[in-house]
């Protein structure tokens, strides 16, 4: 009987065999075993959970990085830099430079020199004399000369013709006429002289 079927199980309470809970030779299952008979959970399900929610979450703060990113680029204004701005305030200066360089500086006019002239007109080759009291220039008409003013005592002019002809003497002031005398025919002699009244002022002693 023994052969054919094999080994029996044993009975309750036979010697050898320990009685685990509801049942004979077997432990009991532990927590998270398999329940014989049952569905075989999957190996690796939850790996894979695990993985592909990892990865969400890398994609979402990369494209969450990618839109901040690009909205900063899109709104920030790049700020003028001092070296951008450096010659355009260079060029600036130079054209304010120049234009100041090309007005003339406004400067108030120097007072001209007072100035008398000599001045012999008419028949040429008269013999002249002139100059300032204390002084004797000579030369022969017509002819100009200008000095400047001083303060002698007299200005004169004194023109002799030489046989014939016309000759006009004038002593001018600060281009004003202050004297004037004329000779003509012979070898006479034409005189212009003018004196200074302590006033400083000029008058003509020719006519005293």
């Amino acid at each position: 009987m023994s052969d054919q079927w094999g080994q029996q199980p044993p009975r309750p309470g036979q010697p050898g065999q320990q009685q685990w809970g509801g049942g004979w030779g077997q432990p009991p299952a532990g927590p998270g075993a398999p329940v014989p008979g049952g569905p075989q959970p999957k190996k690796g399900r939850g790996k894979t959970v695990a993985i592909f929610a990892g990865s969400f979450f890398v994609v979402l703060i990369v494209v969450v990085s990618a839109r901040g990113g690009g909205t900063d680029t899109k709104t920030a204004s790049p700020a003028a830099s001092p070296a951008s701005s450096a010659p355009a305030e260079t060029t600036a200066s130079a054209a304010e430079a120049a234009t100041k360089a090309a007005k003339p500086a406004a400067t108030n006019p120097k007072p001209k020199p007072n100035t008398i002239a000599y001045v012999v007109t008419g028949s040429s080759g008269a013999d002249v004399m002139y100059g300032p009291s204390g002084s004797s220039f000579t030369g022969h008409s017509p002819m100009s000369v200008t000095k400047p003013l001083g303060h002698p005592q007299y200005y004169s002019i004194t023109a002799q013709l030489q046989g014939s002809g016309k000759v006009t003497c004038e002593l001018l002031v600060n281009g004003k006429v202050m004297s004037k005398g004329t000779a003509s025919g012979g070898y006479n002699i034409a005189t212009c002289e003018i004196v200074d009244d302590f006033s400083g002022n000029w008058v003509d002693a020719n006519s005293n």
